[in-house]
This record gives C-alpha cells, sequence and structure tokens, in this order.
C-alpha cells in the first residue's frame, strides 16, 4: 500500500513539475516572439533646411537657391538638433511666356519633378535648375524623410518648403 501510494505521489509530482516547466519556457518564447516595444523617439516640428543661411520659404535668389541644391538638405527640429535627410520629392514649376494664336502672351507652366536621395538632388537637376530657373519660378520640397539618432527612419515627414525664384539680390 506504501509503495502504491509512494508511486502515485511521484507521478503526480512529476505531472506538476511539467506543468511548471512547459508554463515556464512558454513565457519565455512568449517574451522572445513579442518583445517591449522601443518608445518612440518624437521630433518636434522637424522642418526640412538648406546647409547654409539660404532661406527655405518667400523669396530667394537663383544663384544662392542653385548653389544651396548642390548640397545635402538637414532637417531640423524646434530645439536646432539636426537630423540627416534620406530622402524628398521636389517639384520644380517653370513659368514660361507663350504668345497664344490671337498673338496674346499667356503664361504655361512646366514641371519638373523627382526625388533626392541621401538629401541631395541629383546632379542632372541641380544643372537643369542651374541653367533654368529664373524669376517667377517655384521649387517645392516635400515628402521628406530623415533619419532619427537611433538610425532609424522617422515616422512622420519634416514639414517641407516652397521656394519663389527672384532675380534681385
Amino acid at each position: 500500500m506504501k509503495a502504491r501510494s509512494l508511486k502515485i505521489a511521484n507521478i503526480t509530482l512529476c505531472l506538476i513539475i511539467s506543468v511548471i516547466l512547459i508554463s515556464w519556457t512558454k513565457k519565455d518564447q512568449n517574451k522572445k516572439a513579442n518583445p517591449e516595444p522601443k518608445e518612440k523617439i518624437k521630433v518636434e516640428e522637424a522642418q526640412v533646411f538648406f546647409y547654409n543661411d539660404t532661406p527655405n520659404e518667400g523669396m530667394v535668389h537663383r544663384d544662392k537657391l542653385a548653389d544651396a541644391l548642390k548640397h545635402p538638405l538637414i532637417v531640423k527640429d524646434k530645439n536646432g538638433k539636426e537630423y540627416p535627410v534620406v530622402f524628398y520629392q521636389f517639384m520644380f514649376v517653370d513659368m514660361n511666356i507663350y504668345a497664344d494664336s490671337t498673338g496674346r502672351n499667356i503664361i504655361v507652366p512646366e514641371y519638373h519633378t523627382g526625388y533626392g536621395r541621401k538629401g541631395i538632388m541629383p546632379e542632372d537637376r541641380w544643372k537643369f535648375f542651374d541653367y533654368h530657373a529664373s524669376f517667377g519660378d517655384t521649387l517645392v520640397i516635400e515628402k521628406v524623410q530623415f533619419l532619427l539618432p537611433d538610425s532609424t527612419l522617422a515616422e512622420e515627414y519634416a514639414k517641407g518648403m516652397r521656394i519663389h525664384i527672384d532675380d534681385d539680390e
């Protein structure tokens, strides 16, 4: 009788230990499968800027803007902290004057679009801009993606820029 009750106690003890070990390994597997999410870095009032003192809005002289486009863009937050730009889209609106069938002048916009990687506009695009830009044209830079300090891509775009070309210094 003692041997039988001892046998039952051993089996019960083995079952209890097995259940504890199984539940313990499942908890460990759940932790590995669902790691705790990192706290997302939030950048307040991220806005794109040129590398130098070229304004990022309003009227800008064409030569100053042409020079600024040869260098990488940067993003700054409201505290002035800088972040590298990874990608952006741009649109150059070239305003042309043509004569209609009656001889009256009409303004016809011509749109040129593209993108910049690593914050830099491709060389052929800034050369085109340098050659064609004149008073009244517009450059729009938008959908600016940038890297955070932990080298991850920011979830939101930085505020872009809209610049009107001026010929006067």
